[in-house]
């Protein structure tokens, strides 16, 4: 694992201060990409959601954009992913931090379905992915299947670390009021809609999809239900095609 902190325009090795409210209150948005060959994939909208989620949190980091493409573009590991976070920096008067996170790991080479649960979720915040993320750790802890995460009302909401896909009538949903925005799921092109739980009882299909996993789809959710995978598998050999291995 490689940090680095945007110091006078480049990225040094260098760690997060404690001071910073980042770390204090979890007050910082990030992204996460992945890396393949050396090369950050769908990196152009991962820059843009992150300006897009940092201004909706009203967050005032120093310029970024162009030392953060720099350095992903010459990244210190060949495969893994990289998380690029911008904080709220030490207090109000104080300019925001922008760090990266490097983590050497195999992205998925297969297509590997799986099950996955429910767990009832109200987020914290409306705007995207912040370092507030331990709500989603304890919906979704290490080595338990992935977590569909729906409002005690029945909205779908999405997975707690991945967005969520439902195939029904020849497309792609995903639900109007995701709990989070993922470039991925921005490449498959779904229509958002007002998913509930009785919208999976319809589904022809499920999938996840998130930087980390690709496209994975879900053959199960906790029940007697079972899903087919002949789209999703479609899908997520273009992905491979497209993006992964492009």
């Amino acid at each position: 694992m490689k940090t680095a902190l945007l110091i006078d325009g480049r990225f040094l090795e260098a760690g997060l201060p404690l001071s910073d409210r980042g770390f204090r209150y979890g007050m910082a948005v990030f992204e996460t990409i992945a890396l393949r060959a050396g090369r950050p994939l769908l990196l152009d909208p991962h820059l843009a959601r992150l300006a897009e989620t940092a201004a909706a949190a009203g967050l005032r980091p120093p310029a970024w954009e162009t030392p953060a493409r720099t350095a992903l573009l010459a990244p210190p590991i060949t495969e893994g992913i990289a998380r690029l976070y911008l904080t709220a920096g030490d207090h109000d008067d104080a300019p925001g931090r922008v760090a990266l996170l490097f983590e050497a790991q195999p992205l998925p080479a297969a297509f590997t379905p799986t099950s996955a649960r429910f767990v009832p979720f109200v987020p914290a915040t409306p705007f995207g992915k912040t370092a507030g993320y331990w709500p989603h750790f304890l919906a979704q802890p290490p080595g338990t299947p992935p977590a569909i995460l729906h409002h005690p009302d029945g909205t779908l909401l999405g997975g707690a670390m991945a967005n969520l896909l439902l195939y029904r009538d020849g497309r792609w949903l995903t639900p109007a009021t995701p709990i989070r925005r993922g470039v991925v799921c921005d490449w498959v092109r779904p229509t958002p809609a007002p998913l509930t739980l009785a919208d999976l009882a319809t589904a022809e299909e499920l999938a996840l999809t998130n930087s980390r996993l690709g496209i994975q789809a879900l053959t199960s959710i906790g029940t007697d239900q079972s899903y087919a995978t002949g789209h999703t598998q479609t899908l997520w050999h273009r992905y491979r095609t497209e993006i992964l291995d492009a």
